[in-house]
């Protein structure tokens, strides 16, 4: 009886070892499963990390950029108002050339008109006075 008592105890004891050894095998693999998931989820969150480092330089960049625009586009509007300037008073410039040259223009015609007037009154004058001295002449 005691070698049967044994013999169980041994086969019992046999058992509980499988089944140590049985677990501790399920306990090192679930250990490796959770350290890998575990570094997976570090890594995960390292790139979570640098995207949301990388996206808040785009957000920057971004940013930088639309000031940039807007002051290319203002500057292109202050040269596009200093043009408009520019031509205004280079068209006022014209016109006063224009109104100066025709203002020298009717002066010079009022001063031939003057020159033709009074060649014709000389040569007119001439003519009487030629005339009243041949009448002189005569008489």
């Amino acid at each position: 009886a005691k070698e049967d008592k044994a013999k169980e105890l041994a086969l019992e004891y046999s058992e509980k070892d499988k089944q140590m050894k049985s677990l501790q095998k399920a306990s090192r693999l679930f250990e490796e499963e959770r350290k890998a998931l575990k570094d997976e989820l570090e890594k995960e969150r390292r790139a979570k990390q640098l995207l949301e480092k990388e996206q808040a330089a785009f957000d920057a960049m971004k940013g930088e950029f639309a000031k940039e625009r807007e002051k290319v586009k203002q500057q292109l509007k202050e040269a596009a108002e200093k043009e408009a300037t520019q031509k205004e008073a280079h068209q006022r410039e014209l016109d006063a050339i224009k109104q100066e040259a025709q203002a020298d223009k009717e002066k010079a015609a009022q001063q031939m008109a003057d020159r033709n007037q009074k060649q014709l009154f000389w040569e007119l004058q001439q003519a009487c006075f030629g005339s009243w001295q041949d009448e002189v002449e005569r008489a």
